[in-house]
């Protein structure tokens, strides 16, 4: 039987698109299926199952972001952003040997682009999330407790340095002293050495709950013996002939504390109240990376009660009487010849730190309400910090009257 040659013709274009289309649909499915993987890992972690999230992780990522370390990121996630809503949008796109899929997601303060990378077996060889866009504003009332609290955080030190110039007639030159000594033991020395440690180690110490704990532990005593051992420094060899007197020690702590409220806190909260009040005027002019660095602090603050920048001026009142109560311990070496004051200073900075930083941390209770446990815990602390200050100058009056 003779096949017409049209027909040949007909059978041979058809064939051929026919192999064409099955290899399109081919190249284009790796594609598709990145897609729905990525879905299906972000429905894992909404559902909390970060096993099976991690299950499909190649070595590396096992070894980056563990399980546990990846419930943590996500649990952060939630905690600045509000709880997740939906997935708007899902796009493939080749990246270097890899497969980059951004899922575009809706939380409930902001839009997050979570960005998952599979590499050529389809694995998750990477992770990261990015905020795009706030989603409502940060309330005018918190604006102005910001710029009250950053003012009060920075005033505060100065006006009761000058309080304390003016009742007792001590120099300013103490308050330089503290603000130096603090400069560089804790900006200088401590604060580096701590940022390569995480830089090292950091991975590590997230993935795991007993090393966090460790971790917080050891920045505690850090502080304390690096502050305290500071003092003992200034005392001992910047004014070694200057008199040991109780109005030293307080202008002293005034220096060493104020400075860290006005560099740590005031200047932060002055940063952060640049960011949220000219970042919507000018993001549309900034590449996207930079609209997400200024989007991260916005985003996470939408819907915050207008009382909270107003914790940082509480804490900072506190924590500066706490910083002139332990110059006044370490002062004790020198007026009393006993070196075990400088143990002390280190323990009780240790303790407190301890006690503020890591204790609410480590209570399974709600952010705010965390804060303000600490918060309070500071109050105690502070008050504390004014007994031990009246009782060093009740001392060195004894003293005086007794000689």
């Amino acid at each position: 039987m003779k096949i017409p040659s049209r027909l040949l013709i007909v059978l041979a274009f058809g064939l051929t698109a026919v192999l064409l289309l099955s290899g399109s649909a081919a190249a284009q499915q790796p594609d598709r299926e990145p897609e729905q993987l990525a879905r299906q890992f972000i429905d894992l972690l909404v559902q909390g199952r970060f096993e099976d999230a991690a299950a499909n992780y190649d070595e590396a990522m096992l070894k980056a972001l563990p399980p546990a370390r990846l419930r943590s990121t996500w649990q952060d996630v939630i905690s600045q952003y509000g709880a997740f809503q939906e997935i708007v949008e899902v796009k493939a796109a080749p990246a270097d040997g890899y497969t980059a899929v951004n899922v575009q997601t809706r939380f409930e303060k902001a839009l997050i682009n979570i960005r998952v990378v599979y590499d050529q077996d389809q694995r998750v060889a990477g992770l990261f999330y990015t905020p795009i866009e706030p989603i409502g504003k940060v309330s005018p009332d918190f604006l102005i407790t910001l710029a009250v609290s950053a003012f009060f955080v920075i005033v505060y030190p100065l006006v009761l340095a000058f309080l304390v110039w003016r009742r007792y007639s001590v120099s300013w030159l103490y308050f330089v002293y503290g603000v130096g000594i603090f400069t560089l033991f804790q900006l200088v020395l401590r604060i580096p050495m701590v940022v390569l440690v995480q830089a090292l180690l950091g991975a590590q110490i997230r993935s795991s709950t007993w090393l966090s704990a460790v971790w917080l532990i050891l920045l505690a005593f850090s502080a304390g013996l690096f502050e305290e051992f500071g003092r003992y420094v200034g005392y001992r060899w910047i004014m070694p002939k200057d008199p040991k007197t109780w109005k030293v020690g307080v202008m002293y702590g005034i220096g060493h504390g104020g400075i860290e409220a006005m560099m740590l806190v005031g200047l932060s909260q002055v940063t952060l109240l640049a960011i949220l009040t000219f970042s919507p005027l000018i993001a549309g002019y900034l590449p996207a990376e930079l609209r997400g660095a200024l989007t991260q602090p916005s985003a996470s603050l939408v819907g915050s009660p207008a009382w909270v920048p107003l914790l940082a001026a509480w804490e900072r009142f506190w924590t500066v009487l706490f910083h002139v109560a332990m110059s006044l311990v370490v002062l004790q070496v020198f007026r009393r010849r006993q070196l075990g004051w400088l143990f002390l200073a280190i323990g009780l900075h240790t303790i407190v730190n301890v006690v503020v930083v890591a204790v609410p941390s480590w209570l399974l209770i709600p952010k705010q309400t965390s804060q303000l446990l600490a918060e309070a815990l500071v109050g105690v602390i502070g008050l504390f910090s004014v007994w031990a200050i009246w009782r060093f100058k009740r001392a060195e009056e004894k003293a005086a009257t007794a000689g």
